[in-house]
């Protein structure tokens, strides 16, 4: 048995100083009203007191798990503003096992913060008032005045001629809430933008960790003079960033179709990326689609790609969210009984370092989500488990509110809730759905994770990496990697995926062409020639038009000057699709032929029309004269020029279909 002694010595170590000093204790006081400065009709809100003993950041943006923040909240209907007395009488609630009559002895930095706004989730949302923080020392009773005289700005994406901002009416989701919601984004646009008014761009869309707005794209072009000068340089690749914003009635939309938040997949797949592409030239080809993110980003992303395989062409998703929900952190939703606890009664980390030492537990991290919340409830918390709540659970029919998958007190487990999340979970997603699902995700996965993720995402991770190695018909080529010793999002570059991109539509151009079919016989070649100048809207098939031409091959472009005299521009191929080839719609065949060869060579007058249209009005015709050669193998085009028909320069009967 150990020494009586020894074990007080033990004891002393391992509890907190301010249990042991419970009995040098404070109270205080606060009285707080608007500032007369403070023009603000009465409202509903919930009124924040802050305690922390760290003074940065402010004390209302101290949002975690710590034993030295504390938050004490209370909601108030139709405040006006006038001055009030928040004490120990007050009907507070806490995330702190203390109220205001018995704070621990010590110095505090306090603030008070009135949460009024109703357009954004969380206490920090632009809008809602706060006071200036004060220092206070306690060990007996003290009072403060307060003012809420400060009020936080809206933040706004950097004026940049690169950066564009979308603030679009969603006509999806405001039918869906009744009342008008837009959804934001900011577009980082690729240098050359400007300087090729008829080209288009891939896309990449960017989802932020949790809660990530669209202004981090002010860290690219304000913040990070590295990547900005890389951006606007010729080594940086041609695409265009959407950097999707996060914010969304209860938290983090998560980008997709919920029960409680509304159809945000839908509005994204439908609204926001036809206005991309409409607005600011983004290639209308999910090939040329791509997502990428970390941590919440990373699950978004691969989500998107998962439910929308038709719609992207490929993620990069690092440090994903848990994929499978018998994996949620520590968490087993379908078998376990209690978030907080294991079998073993011991409390579940949430987060963790490096090395493995635990640093808060979720039971801590779910009550200050329950004191953010204005239903003294995660639910509404507008921070990580309330958005994830939001997102997997079912509408609660008398509340109106998402039901709660864990009591949020106790954290017992509500098994009926918890099926209603798997419909989310990517793993039995895509377990159900392999046979149609994975010939469309084919050469578009990828996925990096940390074998050391402080929120022990790794885990779901390892088992969703399992199952994909053992799929068949097809057997899956997603790459999924482990990185030993690192943690949550370590490893992750939105620079980095933005050539990883650009090296993928390089690879397919270089593997694909040429097509056999294109330069074995002259027709081939002659039917390729129009085929990669004609399309819809969009990037013509430049590589493909590359593999019919010999590399010394020369075009001549014909023209008039506004006086009727004839003029020759001689050019290179590249220098053809660089300043002369449109992306416009456009179409154009060949409606006569007319061929000459001699030996290894091939001269082919070939009459042509275009339309607009697929199957449009004709607008236009003239010949194109095309110099061709067969190395013995194939054919290789050497060259070619064109003119048109013009009322002075009408078609020759003999270059003309005949009757």
């Amino acid at each position: 048995m150990m020494h009586s002694k020894f074990v007080l010595f033990l004891l002393t170590c391992l509890v907190p100083s301010q249990i042991l000093l419970a009995q040098s204790t404070g109270s205080l006081s606060v009285e707080v009203a608007f500032s007369k400065s403070v023009k603000l009709d009465a409202k509903n809100g919930r009124l924040f007191v802050f305690l922390s003993e760290q003074n940065r950041p402010e004390p209302r943006q101290q949002l975690w798990p710590s034993f030295k923040n504390h938050i004490f909240a209370i909601n108030l209907d139709r405040w006006d503003g006038q001055t009030m007395t928040i004490s120990s009488s007050s009907d507070l609630f806490t995330m702190s096992d203390f109220d205001l009559s018995n704070i621990p002895a010590g110095t505090y930095h306090v603030q008070v913060l009135w949460d009024h706004d109703q357009e954004e989730s969380g206490p920090n949302a632009p809008g809602n008032l706060y006071s200036q923080v004060e220092e206070i020392t306690l060990g007996k009773q003290a009072k403060l005045e307060l003012s809420l005289d400060q009020v936080i700005p809206p933040s706004k994406p950097a004026d940049h001629p690169l950066v564009k901002v979308i603030d679009l009416k969603s006509e999806v989701l405001s039918d869906w809430w009744g009342k008008e919601v837009s959804v934001k984004a900011s577009v980082l646009l690729p240098g050359s933008f400007y300087d090729a008014p008829d080209a288009r761009f891939p896309v990449c869309y960017n989802i932020a960790g949790y809660g990530g707005r669209y202004t981090r794209v002010n860290r690219y072009v304000e913040r990070d003079t590295a990547f900005l000068n890389w951006w606007q340089s010729d080594e940086a690749p041609q695409i265009i960033t959407v950097f999707l914003d996060g914010e969304g009635p209860f938290g983090d939309s998560y980008q997709l179709d919920s029960d409680n938040s509304g159809p945000y997949g839908t509005a994204l797949v439908n609204e926001l990326i036809p206005h991309v592409e409409k607005e600011y030239r983004a290639v209308a080809d999910p090939a040329q689609r791509f997502l990428d993110g970390c941590s919440t980003g990373g699950w978004v992303s691969l989500a998107l790609q998962l439910f929308y395989p038709d719609v992207f062409g490929g993620t990069w998703s690092y440090s994903p969210d848990p994929v499978h929900f018998e994996q949620m952190q520590l968490i087993n939703l379908n078998k376990d009984d209690n978030a907080f606890f294991n079998k073993s009664g011991y409390l579940r980390p949430s987060m963790r370092g490096t090395n493995g030492e635990p640093i808060f537990s979720i039971q801590q991290e779910i009550a200050v989500e329950n004191a953010v919340g204005y239903s003294n409830s995660f639910v509404t918390s507008g921070e990580q488990w309330g958005a994830w709540n939001a997102l997997y659970s079912p509408k609660d029919p008398e509340t109106g509110l998402p039901k709660a998958v864990f009591d949020p007190m106790s954290g017992k487990i509500d098994k009926e809730v918890a099926a209603h999340w798997k419909k989310y979970d990517l793993l039995e997603h895509v377990k159900a759905n392999w046979s149609t699902l994975g010939p469309k995700i084919q050469d578009k996965v990828y996925v990096w994770m940390g074998d050391m993720d402080q929120f022990y995402l790794n885990n779901a991770l390892r088992t969703f990496d399992a199952f994909m190695k053992e799929t068949t018909s097809p057997v899956s080529d997603a790459v999924i990697e482990f990185s030993p010793q690192k943690g949550h999002c370590t490893n992750y570059s939105h620079r980095e995926v933005l050539e990883k991109i650009a090296d993928k539509l390089r690879k397919k151009e270089e593997v694909a062409y040429p097509l056999k079919k294109d330069v074995e016989t002259l027709d081939g070649i002659i039917n390729a020639y129009y085929e990669v100048v004609s399309g819809p809207e969009g990037p013509r098939q430049v590589a493909r038009d590359k593999s019919l031409h010999h590399p010394d091959a020369h075009v001549m472009i014909v023209s008039e000057d506004p006086e009727g005299q004839p003029r020759l521009a001689s050019i290179t191929l590249d220098e053809y699709h660089k300043d002369f080839a449109s992306t416009a719609a456009f179409f154009e065949r060949e409606i006569h032929r007319e061929t000459f060869t001699f030996g290894h060579i091939t001269h082919v007058w070939s009459t042509y029309e275009y339309t607009i249209e697929a199957d449009g009005p004709v607008k236009g015709r003239g010949i194109n004269s095309i110099q061709l050669y067969h190395d013995g193998n194939r054919w290789w085009i050497l060259g070619w020029m064109y003119d048109s028909e013009r009322k002075n320069n009408p078609l020759p009967k003999r270059f003309l279909p005949k009757k």
